[in-house]
């Protein structure tokens, strides 16, 4: 009591604060609500009754956490039109843009000592396990089945990009194009089909709506949500392309460790976003950072011209490029 007793009542609040966990108190249920801050009145008066460090954690979680948004041009058409008339058009990511908005609109403000809070954990091992797994994901040999006269016969090839299309892809790629057809199209043209392009010609597109008897004689993105909701492409395209990117990633660091390998250097890998996060967790991570602050180094930490910057530049950036720039972890 001696240590507060010349305190604010604001100062001596945010120290009662620091007695009690939150956990139970705020509810990222709330997420399904930010977008209607600013038109709904009940969501309004539950958003003014928060204190002033919630309204900035909510703002906060774009650090870490992505919203729930529905891809509405993954059902069909049907849907999508559902969908853009009771929100608008559907952009990805406009969304998120929109909460964000609302949340700053709102009373949150950008604040660094809650950009930070994050759980760092970090793991130790010898540079030799961490080679044995890169090679594993990045080298190790491809086994493959091949049944002859009765038997299967277990071959292995070499762990390369080409390979590792054929034996893991190939045949999807072939089968969601060209659907029962039962000729093996040149491997070849399916290989650079898909390495040579960063996204799927338009002509595959077309020649796999053909195939799924989908009408392209309406405005393309409407024949092309009920496209991604009968053929699932797009998604094995995205999955081959992030997998080479991580073994390309990992082919870059085995040259790396080699290097570092005969100096017996440990290999430290540290981990700044948990694999599995949740409310009670980030709160958690709160709860230690607001034991170090004081209300005066709080309201410090608000940084209400950054949080301007943000507004006045939101519309021409995406999410990825917005939290680089406004919610970037420090390492």
């Amino acid at each position: 009591m001696l240590k507060t007793k010349n305190n604010s009542s604001e100062e001596k609040y945010w120290e009662i604060q620091k007695l009690y966990l939150e956990s139970d108190e705020l509810r990222f249920s709330f997420w399904s609500d930010v977008i209607n801050l600013q038109s709904v009145p009940v969501i309004q008066e539950r958003f003014d009754n928060l204190e002033l460090w919630q309204k900035d954690l909510l703002l906060a979680m774009f650090q870490y956490l992505t919203p729930f948004e529905e891809n509405a041009d993954k059902h069909g058409a049907a849907y999508l039109k559902r969908y853009e008339a009771r929100n608008g058009e559907f952009i990805p990511g406009e969304k998120h843009k929109k909460e964000i908005i609302a949340l700053i609109k709102c009373g949150a403000v950008l604040n660094k000592n809650f950009l930070n809070v994050n759980l760092k954990t970090s793991k130790s091992m010898r540079i030799i396990n961490r080679l044995e797994e890169l090679y594993d994901y990045c080298l190790k040999p491809i086994e493959i089945n091949i049944r002859e006269y009765s038997k299967n016969k277990t071959y292995l090839i070499e762990n390369n990009a080409k390979n590792r299309f054929i034996n893991k892809y190939y045949f999807q790629f072939k089968y969601l194009i060209n659907g029962q057809d039962d000729s093996y199209d040149d491997i070849d043209d399916l290989y650079r089909l898909v390495t040579d392009n960063s996204e799927i010609p338009e002509s595959v597109y077309l020649k796999i709506a053909k195939k799924e008897k989908i009408d392209t004689n309406r405005e393309r993105k409407y024949w092309l949500a009920d496209l991604k909701s009968r053929n699932y492409i797009i998604d094995y395209f995205n999955e081959y392309k992030r997998n080479e990117k991580i073994i390309a990633d990992g082919l870059n660091e085995i040259e790396e460790l080699k290097a570092k390998l005969a100096n017996s250097e440990r290999y430290v890998i540290h981990e700044y976003e948990p694999k599995t996060i949740n409310e009670k967790l980030l709160f958690i991570q709160l709860n230690n950072a607001k034991v170090k602050l004081s209300y005066e180094q709080f309201l410090k930490g608000r940084d209400k011209k950054l949080t301007n910057d943000l507004l006045k530049e939101i519309d021409s950036l995406n999410l990825t490029t917005i939290r680089e720039k406004y919610f970037r972890v420090e390492k």
